[in-house]
C-alpha cells in the first residue's frame, strides 16, 4: 500500500499540531506572603498616606458613614423598579427632577398608572413618599406606594454598599468649548 506512509504522516503531523496548540494549564504563581508585626503597619500606613495625600488632607472615604449618599438617590428610584421579589411593583422613571436637599420622580407602573415618587433629604436620611394612580387613597393604590417607597429604599441602601471614587478634577475638564 503506498499511501500508508502518508496516511500515518498524515496523522502524525496533526497529533503533533493538536497536542502543541492545546491549551495549557498552569497553576498561576502564588504571591508572596508577607507577614508585618502591627507596628510595621503603622509606619507603612502612615509612609502611604504621606505620599498619597488626599485633597482634605485625611482618607478617601469610599462608602458612605452612614449607608447612603444623597447622589445615589436618583440611581436607586430607576433601579428599584426593576425589582424582582413577591409583591414588588414594576414601574419605570418617566421623569426626574434632583435638588440639593429633594427630590421627585414621575413614574409610570407596569398597568400603565401615574406615580410619583419624592425623596426628602434629612437628618434621619432620606424620608420617601410615593402615591399611585388617579385615586391615591384605593387601598391597592396605598399598598403598590408602599411597596415602592420600600424598594427605593432598599435600592439606596443597596448603591449606599458600593465604594465610589470622588470625581477627578482635571483641568482639560474644565474647558469652555466654543
Amino acid at each position: 500500500m503506498p499511501g500508508c506512509p502518508r496516511i500515518k504522516l498524515l496523522s502524525l503531523t496533526l497529533m503533533i499540531l493538536m497536542g502543541g496548540c492545546g491549551e495549557k494549564k498552569a497553576r498561576p504563581a502564588q504571591p508572596a506572603e508577607i507577614v508585618l508585626s502591627s507596628a510595621a503597619q503603622v509606619d507603612m500606613l502612615q509612609a502611604m498616606a504621606v505620599a498619597n495625600p488626599s485633597e482634605g488632607g485625611g482618607p478617601i472615604h469610599l462608602l458612605p458613614v452612614d449607608g447612603w449618599r444623597w447622589s445615589d438617590v436618583e440611581r436607586a428610584a430607576r433601579s428599584a423598579g426593576a425589582d424582582q421579589g413577591r409583591g414588588a411593583v414594576h414601574f419605570a422613571v418617566v421623569q426626574s427632577h434632583m435638588e440639593s436637599d429633594h427630590a421627585w420622580f414621575e413614574l409610570e407602573t407596569i398597568h400603565g398608572w401615574p406615580a410619583v415618587l419624592t425623596a426628602r433629604r434629612s437628618d434621619k436620611g432620606v424620608q420617601w413618599h410615593a402615591a399611585v394612580g388617579p385615586w391615591p387613597e384605593d387601598p391597592d393604590a396605598t399598598q403598590d406606594a408602599k411597596a415602592i417607597v420600600e424598594q427605593a429604599h432598599r435600592h439606596l441602601m443597596r448603591w449606599g454598599h458600593r465604594p465610589q471614587l470622588p470625581a477627578i478634577k482635571s483641568p482639560a475638564a474644565s474647558v469652555p468649548s466654543d
